[in-house]
């Protein structure tokens, strides 16, 4: 490949996939011959309550950095930029550089979530009016969107003005195969479940409360807790179930990382755990949800192979396909 690749990565977070995701871009880079450069932002003091997924002054501190630095380079024609995150204030600021240059650098974007999302924090904190335009406008200057599931891109093309043809499904990378060597054996394991998610609504933190009153079914909260990623992944592998009852996700990244290591998922059956959990381990109803949660905590036998479901999430995989689709457009 001849093209260069600027990448803007996420800001590094210990709580987040993003530590995991700032080497990983790189190894497949080096890996595959991709000349490219990480533009790093400035990094800032991080105060990462439960219900948020970013402090938005500290991330703010770090992506203007990252386009002060990005617009010192010599951009020529055939550059990509690479954006981890769409959401990324200031990027259509490429735009007006394209342009006013005629420099044609190539823009690619991965998406997570937006206030096209009825459940999405940033609607819930009344950014729909203002999300809706900003959101429309740094999807028209992307050349490639990439997003995790059929059911992310749908939801983006029906309630957002979009190229619908630039948007590509591809996964996003996780630990498939590091969390799979993790496994513990199931009759080893603790008799609980584990919610992975934030301690918001969207994620069904509500639900987790109803059960854990109700029932005599252990739920390990990971954010009631201060892990570090290593400490997480233990308590993940130790479960014998990972339970998101979610109300908004477009991908499920706990879940996946759990069934990379056989835990078994027990999720509602809507939203993208469409397209990744079988249908054995999907709810309708409460009724069916304990049952499942019941079955599965206290199951005597093996436990289950779900791996395989989730295997083409292996962090090398999904970037290979970025790169590929990457490759069609420069």
């Amino acid at each position: 490949m001849s093209m260069k690749v600027y990448y803007l990565p996420l800001e590094p977070l210990e709580q987040r996939y993003t530590v995991e995701w700032y080497r990983w871009f790189r190894k497949v880079f080096e890996e595959e011959g991709v000349e490219f450069e990480y533009i790093d932002g400035e990094k800032a003091k991080m105060e990462l309550k439960s219900k948020l997924f970013l402090d938005m002054k500290a991330t703010f501190v770090w992506k203007f950095e990252q386009l002060k630095k990005l617009f010192k380079k010599k951009l020529q024609d055939g550059n990509v930029i690479f954006v981890p995150d769409g959401e990324f204030p200031g990027i259509e600021a490429i735009y007006y550089f394209k342009k006013f240059s005629n420099v044609d650098v190539k823009v690619v974007e991965i998406w997570h979530a937006g206030t096209y999302d009825y459940w999405d924090l940033t609607r819930q904190v009344g950014l729909t009016r203002v999300g809706k335009n900003l959101e429309e406008v740094w999807m028209d200057i992307a050349d490639l969107i990439f997003v995790a599931t059929d059911f992310h891109k749908n939801l983006i093309a029906e309630n957002r003005m979009v190229d619908e043809s630039k948007i590509k499904v591809t996964g996003l990378p996780v630990a498939v195969r590091e969390l799979a060597k993790k496994e513990v054996e199931w009759s080893k394991r603790k008799k609980r479940a584990i919610f992975t998610g934030r301690l918001s609504i969207e994620k069904g933190i509500d639900v987790v409360r109803e059960v854990q009153e109700a029932f005599t079914i252990p739920i390990f909260v990971c954010q009631e807790k201060k892990l570090s990623k290593k400490q997480y992944h233990k308590e993940l592998v130790n479960s014998r179930v990972v339970f998101a009852p979610s109300r908004q996700e477009t991908f499920g990244y706990g879940v996946v990382e759990g069934m990379s290591a056989n835990v078994v998922p027990v999720v509602p059956d809507s939203l993208s755990f469409k397209e990744i959990v079988p249908k054995k381990f999907r709810y309708r109803t409460w009724d069916e949800m304990i049952r499942l949660l019941y079955k599965y905590t206290f199951h005597k036998s093996k436990g289950e192979n779900v791996r395989k479901y989730v295997e083409k999430y292996e962090w090398r995989k999904v970037i290979k396909r970025m790169l590929k689709e990457i490759e069609r457009v420069v």
